[in-house]
């Protein structure tokens, strides 16, 4: 019983360092000042090279999280309105891993909604004893973030924003 209350402290401690995580990152596409402080940057793979890298923070502003914020994969993708947005799945039920086309960034453009998931693993130290709890194939725990926002109408005129 101890095992379980242990394990899932730790899974809820590590939920909640992701969604602050997330939650500070897209607060930046929010405003749009992650667009507009990479002008020029066209190529998805690099913007969300970038956008990963603000993830956690860096020296004294670091975001002290229970996993590797490396690992953090992210998809970022448009959604014509509130009702009908999905988020990306990030679970690739027949490899019991996260799905290797889960990633992916499109700019969020001015007043356009916009769904963020985010997914890392995270370790269970009792699998034995809580069988059914791990889903992935190395006996880890995935974790899932998701934030859907319309952006607010930054400017994009100066640089080139998108």
């Amino acid at each position: 019983m101890l095992a379980a209350i242990i394990q899932w402290g730790f899974i809820i401690w590590a939920q909640m360092n992701l969604d602050t995580v997330v939650e500070n990152a897209t607060r930046s596409l929010f405003t749009g000042s992650f667009q507009t402080a990479n002008p020029g940057v066209i190529d998805p793979a690099t913007a969300l090279a970038k956008l990963k890298s603000s993830l956690c923070g860096s020296g004294a502003t670091a975001t002290p999280t229970l996993f590797s914020c490396g690992s953090i994969k992210i998809n970022v993708a448009p959604s014509t309105n509130f009702s009908s947005g999905s988020y990306a799945n990030a679970y690739n039920s027949s490899t019991k891993t996260i799905d290797p086309n889960f990633e992916g960034y499109t700019c969020a453009k001015p007043r356009q909604i916009v769904v963020v998931t985010a997914a890392v693993t995270v370790p269970v130290f009792f699998g034995k004893l809580l069988p059914g709890l791990t889903g992935m194939a190395d006996g880890s725990y995935l974790l899932r973030s998701t934030n859907v926002f319309r952006t607010e109408p930054y400017s994009t005129s100066s640089n080139g924003a998108c």
